[in-house]
């Protein structure tokens, strides 16, 4: 073995421990609600999480913009999954009005790339910089009465299970 190849084994020995044993204290908008997390972790994959899953053997908790109140998004002692890297636009097809993204992806970002088109979401709050997979997960609201939850403009989403499995979730 290498030192190189050495090397990059301790590095990555290190980043293990560190995340396994540096807790750190987390906090949603309010600033209200602190709770003292085991490690945050920001994957950058559908499949990263899965992994992050798989790998843990304790309680996880999963933060999106940190807009839920009241500590929602935090388990005292647990891996946290900010999935704020989680952002990015996997498809977008204006004429069949159907775009793929990332749970960590905001309501205003999505907005922001369909406006162009003539296109917006039909049920929003007024206030959209919350991540889209928080929205969901919580069955959010819009502001427009008898309209129903955001949920109602999804055809379907991908989704990690507890044993670290990836199934796609809609309607049917």
């Amino acid at each position: 073995m290498t030192i190189k190849k050495i090397n990059f084994l301790f590095c990555c020995l290190c980043l293990l421990l560190s995340i396994e044993t540096q807790a750190v204290i987390v906090n949603d908008v309010t600033g209200m609600t602190p709770v003292q997390v085991a490690a945050v972790v920001q994957p950058e994959s559908t499949q990263q999480v899965a992994e992050l899953i798989k790998q843990t053997s304790g309680s996880i908790s999963i933060a999106g913009g940190k807009y839920s109140m009241g500590g929602q998004t935090a388990i005292q002692g647990a891996l946290q999954i900010d999935t704020q890297k989680l952002n990015h636009v996997i498809a977008f097809n204006p004429e069949q009005k159907l775009l793929t993204i990332e749970a960590g992806a905001s309501w205003c970002q999505v907005q922001e790339l369909i406006d162009p088109y003539g296109l917006s979401v039909k049920i929003m709050q007024s206030y959209a910089d919350f991540s889209i997979g928080g929205s969901l997960s919580v069955n959010v609201h819009g502001r427009y009465f008898g309209e129903g939850p955001i949920i109602l403009s999804v055809e379907e989403f991908k989704i990690v299970l507890a044993h670290g499995s990836v199934v796609v979730a809609s309607p049917t």
